[in-house]
């Protein structure tokens, strides 16, 4: 920061010399031409995170401005009118430049005005009457300006000479938690009262979303968001390194304030130290506190046999229910559906995607590693930003995961959840080096599986009348064609605006079988269903009991959150979880964040893992789904040993609280 030789390394890379003109060619003088137009410091550096420059660095780049003939600019907008202990911070190092700039103080905190001033040698008489400006002749500001003038020139300076005491006050006191805090506070610096406490980040952090708060560059707004909400203190990070909390107080400040202010600080780092997350995200978020649900216990990484040389492969997500980023970091408090959302809805416009965990899984002759990309962000609160028009900002989104993905390494990544339809079934990127899939296809998989398997419980496919919600969705489609001939009958359903499409499709399957097919776009029609399969992207739960039959009737529900209202489940309903994949029995693991039990995947996760183990590379689940790529899918799980088995839920009524548990 304050060595000289950087910036003189630089200046001489911009200094040529060229030959002198003469008329003769001969003179062999040579002219020093640099081209540096011009050089702005300031002494104080604010935005950069109050660095205040050495007096030896600033006067060697005054000689530089000399000796190279360029004119040094001294930037006092923030350092200046008496701020640090002298009318400007360049007076504590008695360099001062060829042009000066002030403002925002200048203005007595009423008016907003700026003054350039000029060395009498550099100033171009014409340029008072040719200058002109939208904010010239306010009278208003220049007397405001003149009058603060007068009042730091006053009683000897008396006020000025406070910023410095009052400064010196504040530094001895955050001097004082530094030394309290050493793993929280790495500097305290500054002049007067321009000062900035930078944080560091401590090891052995347990809370995950505090990790990324650190690793953001996000921490200084989050203590200003806290201090603000709590206290009422309103301080910000400088720009350029937000990790600095900026202290920039009036003039007017006394001791007891100040007092105030460090034991309010004080109390918010206590917090951090003894990582009651729960009770600092509740404040800055915006929710009631809530305790902290008790971690469980963390699947660490298996050690991967030597001879086996991992395949890099990555997944991009985000959170399915509001309430599973609990289950992803239980240190933020036990937090229901409306405080969940809203946590993820205000961090969603400042937590960057991230890294939420990596997951190691042996084959018979290689291993696969993945790490999952979390987009913060819920279905809910990702379907509503879709139909807000934000699409392309969630596509730029996953875009960067996939970058991320690329440049750690990963030769395939797959899309989780919502994720899918936001690229288009993948199709919306364009990453030639990498491997694409949806995982789709392993979801449709699973769910055909399931239902076949539903005939040990005596349902005979031939005879029952298939139902497909969703019918023109990309899985709802080819599960279809692949049951269509299997089904004594299929009823196609969806939305009005999407008739014209499940009527094209009725055509087609009408080519690959000779069975009934009715286009329904209305659900009372399932109650001529004895076997539904359902897969839209509604956020909410779209089929209720008063819409199904009262005979037995088997739903097999692959929507992710659920499109079955588990809560007025009738006892004449077999409802299978679809889309939930368990791993091979030697392999343990957990999908923290997605509501799953230890050693559950979701199909479309699961199959980004399949395709490692078989070294796949290219696209797969691309695009419209190929039915025989389902298939082949069926049997590359199996293979693995991979557990298809279908998940039966509870047939009796459960409550509001019963429901996160299924």
């Amino acid at each position: 920061m304050n060595d000289h030789s950087v910036f003189e390394k630089h200046l001489l890379a911009s200094t040529d010399q060229l030959p002198m003109l003469s008329t003769d060619n001969k003179s062999g003088e040579f002219l020093q031409w640099c081209s540096v137009l011009a050089v702005c410091v300031e002494p104080i550096q604010g935005e950069g995170g109050i660095r205040v420059l050495d007096q030896s660095y600033l006067q060697a780049i005054q000689q530089c401005s000399d000796s190279h003939d360029f004119p040094l600019i001294v930037d006092e907008i923030q350092s200046g009118m008496g701020r640090t202990g002298r009318f400007l911070a360049s007076d504590h190092t008695n360099v001062y430049g060829d042009y000066l700039t002030l403002s925002k103080s200048l203005g007595g905190g009423l008016v907003k005005i700026g003054a350039m001033l000029v060395k009498k040698s550099l100033y171009i008489d014409d340029f008072g009457y040719l200058h002109s400006s939208t904010f010239a002749d306010d009278a208003l500001s220049a007397i405001v300006a003149s009058h603060t003038l007068k009042v730091l020139q006053r009683d000897d300076a008396s006020l000025i000479k406070t910023c410095e005491s009052r400064g010196n006050y504040i530094r001895n006191r955050l001097d004082e938690l530094r030394e309290k805090y050493p793993e929280f506070i790495d500097e305290v610096r500054g002049r007067g009262l321009m000062i900035g406490i930078e944080f560091k980040k401590p090891t052995g952090i347990q809370s995950l979303l505090a990790r990324e708060i650190y690793d953001q560059e996000l921490f200084g707004f989050f203590i200003s968001g806290y201090l603000l909400n709590q206290y009422h203190i309103r301080v910000v990070p400088t720009l350029s390194s937000p990790n600095t909390l900026r202290l920039e107080p009036s003039a007017y400040i006394d001791e007891t304030l100040i007092d105030e202010w460090v034991k309010a600080l004080d109390q918010t780092l206590d917090l951090v130290k003894t990582e009651q997350w729960s009770k600092l995200c509740a404040t800055v978020f915006g929710y009631s506190s809530s305790a902290p649900v008790s971690p469980s216990n963390k699947c660490p990484l298996p050690a991967i046999t030597p001879s086996l040389r991992p395949v890099k492969v990555a997944c991009v997500a985000h959170f399915i229910e509001a309430e599973h980023i609990v289950d992803w970091d239980p240190l933020i408090g036990g937090l229901g559906a409306v405080d969940a959302e809203m946590l993820l809805d205000k961090a969603y416009n400042v937590v960057d995607p991230f890294v939420t965990q990596n997951l190691v899984i042996e084959g018979k002759n290689r291993a696969v590693e993945m790490q999952i990309y979390g987009i913060p962000v819920s279905t809910a609160g990702l379907v509503k930003r879709i139909q807000a028009g934000q699409s392309a900002e969630l596509l730029q989104q996953v875009k960067d995961c996939v970058d991320s993905a690329s440049k750690w390494g990963a030769q395939l990544v797959g899309f989780a959840g919502h994720t899918s339809i936001i690229t288009n079934n993948c199709q919306l990127l364009r990453f030639p080096e990498l491997g694409l899939t949806s995982g789709n296809s392993l979801t449709a998989a699973a769910a055909i599986n399931a239902i076949h398997q539903s005939t040990e419980k005596g349902i005979d496919l031939r005879s029952m009348r298939l139902g497909v919600v969703g019918a023109v969705g990309n899985i709802g489609e080819v599960i279809t064609k692949l049951l269509a001939s299997d089904v004594g009958a299929v009823h196609l359903f969806g939305s009005e605006r999407s008739h014209r499409r499940l009527s094209r499709l009725k055509d087609r399957l009408s080519k690959l079988t000779h069975k009934d097919i009715v286009v329904e776009s209305n659900l009372s029609g399932l109650k001529e269903c004895d076997v539904i399969f359902t897969a839209t992207n509604s956020p909410d739960p779209i089929i209720t009991e008063d819409v199904l039959a009262d005979s037995p009737v088997v739903i097999c529900d692959i929507a992710v959150p659920g499109d079955v209202n588990v809560c007025s489940l009738p006892a004449n309903v077999t409802l299978i979880r679809g889309g939930v994949i368990s791993l091979p029995a030697s392999q343990s693991t957990k999908l923290f964040g997605s509501g799953l039990q230890e050693g559950e995947l979701w199909a479309c996760v699961a199959e980004v893992l399949l395709l490692g183990l078989e070294g796949w590379s290219g696209n797969y689940s691309y695009g419209a789904l190929d039915p025989q790529r389902v298939t082949d899918m069926l049997a590359l799980a199996k293979k693995h040993d991979f557990n298809l088995r279908p998940r039966y839920v509870q047939q009796t009524r459960l409550s509001e609280n019963d429901v996160a548990s299924v």
